[in-house]
């Protein structure tokens, strides 16, 4: 149990370093529905929830960043994004609760962790390797 938590650790930094390279950050607007909508293999925001910012990696546009700001119970986010993440296909590898919720899926050719705190969600998605 002690690896799985450390490998979704190390799995989680990875990703935030991968998309602090280099980025294009775009400014809060209509444009990220339509950007957010090309991931169909990611589920649809809680629907109490609002979409603060999108980050795209400019070298790896498999690498996307989502972040929400919601007011729903926090248990209630984490049984939304389970119960999404496997109608999607997508296999849970680890989740942690200590502080905030952790949440790391996988499906073939590809990693999404989903960190969920009491106000927030952030979603980071890239190609596994990436």
């Amino acid at each position: 149990m002690y690896k799985k938590n450390m490998m979704i650790y190390v799995m989680c930094l990875f990703f935030i370093s991968c998309t602090h390279r280099t980025k294009i950050q775009y400014k809060v607007q209509q444009d990220y529905q339509e950007i957010v909508a090309k991931f169909a293999d990611m589920p649809d925001s809680p629907f109490q929830a609002k979409l603060d910012n999108l980050i795209i990696s400019d070298q790896c546009h498999d690498q996307v960043q989502i972040f929400y700001s919601c007011l729903m119970p926090k248990l209630d986010m984490i049984h939304f994004y389970q119960q999404q993440m496997e109608r999607l296909g997508w296999e849970l590898l680890g989740q942690s609760d200590i502080h905030d919720c952790l949440l790391c899926y996988s499906k073939p050719e590809l990693l999404c962790c989903i960190i969920i705190r009491k106000d927030s969600i952030v979603l980071y998605r890239s190609k596994k390797g990436a």
